[in-house]
Formats: structure tokens, C-alpha cells, sequence
């Protein structure tokens, strides 16, 4: 089942269409002209709040689009989806996940592409291995081994 909602956020020069599938929920923005001016695609499961794609057309970058689908995304998904980012496109985005409180949690080289490295934001599974898991099993297993 497919449920659509049309939503207006800031100016009304942003129309949002928000289609939503049992695990996936896609933004489009378009300008008052229906063109087509940006979009998030979200995974939306039990397992995982991600986004998966953020694209603002080259027209209406530095125009706000990217931060109202951020915003919108956070209102989707709640505050803290995990976004993986490529390092050609970090330095752009780097300074809105920044605003929108994202933090960033691992650092991969080759995951998609053999030569691009990427940025893993609000990846809980990274945050818990590197801040709790390794930490507390190194821990135990070194109680059992001195028992």
C-alpha cells in the first residue's frame, strides 16, 4: 500500500509530496512551477532509519531545499537516522548534518566504490562498537579468563 501526502514547509515556493511504502518513504520538492528542485529517499524499518539519498537540483542549492528535507526527514524518522556520505560530496553536506545535530560515527574506505571512502553519521552500531561493546567484552573475557 502507497500512502501519499502533500505537505507546504517555509515559502510558498516548496511543494513536498511525501509517498510512503511500508519500508520506504520518498520527499520530493518541487518548485511552484512543478519542477523538480530536490528529494530524500528514507529507509524506514525497525532495523534501520537511514537516508539513503539526498539530491538538491543544482538551481536550488544554497536556496534552503536540502534543510527542509533534513527537517522533514527528522520529523519522518525521528532524530537520529544514519546517513553515509562519500567523500565527494562530504564538504558540501558536512555543513548541514553539522546543524542538524548528525554525528559523525565511522570512516570506511572502498564500501561502494573501491576508491571512495565514506562518512557513516549517527550509525548506532559503529557508536556501540567503538564507544561500548569492544570496551565490555574486553572486559569480561579477561574476568573469565582469571577465573
Amino acid at each position: 500500500m502507497i500512502h501519499i501526502r502533500n505537505i507546504q514547509l517555509g515559502s510558498k515556493k516548496n511543494f513536498y509530496l511525501i509517498l510512503k511504502t511500508k519500508k520506504r518513504i520518498y520527499i520530493v520538492a518541487q518548485d511552484k512551477n512543478g519542477k523538480l528542485a530536490g528529494c530524500i529517499l528514507l529507509k524506514n524499518t525497525e532495523e534501520e532509519k537511514k537516508i539513503c539519498t539526498l539530491f538538491v537540483h543544482p538551481d536550488y542549492r544554497k536556496q534552503g531545499v536540502g534543510r527542509k528535507l533534513v527537517e522533514q526527514t527528522l520529523l519522518e524518522l525521528g532524530e537520529h537516522p544514519l546517513i553515509t556520505v562519500s567523500d565527494r560530496n562530504i564538504a558540501q553536506l558536512m555543513p548541514l548534518l553539522k546543524k542538524k545535530g548528525f554525528h559523525l560515527s565511522a570512516v570506511k574506505k572502498g564500501v561502494y566504490r573501491p576508491e571512495d571512502t565514506e562518512y557513516y553519521f549517527n550509525d548506532q552500531r559503529a557508536d556501540i562498537i567503538k564507544n561500548g561493546l569492544i570496551p565490555v567484552l574486553i572486559h569480561r573475557m579477561n574476568q573469565m579468563n582469571q577465573r
